[in-house]
């Protein structure tokens, strides 16, 4: 048995899957979104990993043990924007 790994944001893997070029995919999601995913896919959950901040020392959140995502929306954030990735959607 010979197994390959494709890395690739969840757009690209939706076309692997759907062309049969992958035969599955391990994708992230953030509470209360289906991924964009149509009735041609199942989805199983394996774990919830939640999401952890890194912030400076001197950040105004630092050091709290719970940061809602609310109170970061006006940062400086290092990532991608692209509103088809779930997390993407999730720090846009």
């Amino acid at each position: 048995m010979h197994i390959s790994l494709t890395e690739g944001e969840l757009p690209t893997l939706l076309r692997g899957l759907r062309a049969r070029e992958l035969h599955a995919a391990l994708v992230f999601s953030q509470p209360g979104d289906r991924l964009d995913l149509d009735d041609d896919f199942e989805l199983y959950p394996l774990l919830h990993d939640p999401l952890q901040p890194v912030l400076p020392e001197d950040h105004r959140c630092a050091g709290q043990a719970y940061v809602p995502l609310e109170e970061l929306k006006d940062d400086d954030w290092i990532g991608a924007a692209d509103p088809r990735d779930p997390c993407d959607r999730l720090l846009s």
